[in-house]
């Protein structure tokens, strides 16, 4: 996977209020919004750019998981880290 996935994964979870709400979410978003200004070259600052907007949509938190069938933020997790090789 790669940056377009990640964003497809955040942009597709953070229009959703269950989301907006969730701590996946702000976790995931957190730790991209640290990373990827380390980061080089146009489609990270691309992500970081989703990533801000995300952040901005959120909500204060009111659930750590709800355990979805479908977590975008887990899905986006783990594309970064097969993408970067680490994990959070």
């Amino acid at each position: 996977m790669a940056f377009q996935d990640i964003r497809a994964e955040i942009e597709a979870g953070i229009a959703l209020p269950k989301c907006q709400k969730c701590g996946c979410m702000a976790y995931v978003l957190r730790h991209l919004a640290d990373a990827l200004p380390q980061l080089d070259g146009p489609m990270a600052h691309d992500l970081q750019a989703v990533v801000e907007a995300a952040l901005a949509r959120m909500q204060p938190v009111a659930y750590d998981c709800f355990g979805c069938a479908h977590c975008y933020p887990a899905v986006a997790y783990q594309a970064w880290v097969e993408r970067e090789g680490h994990q959070m």
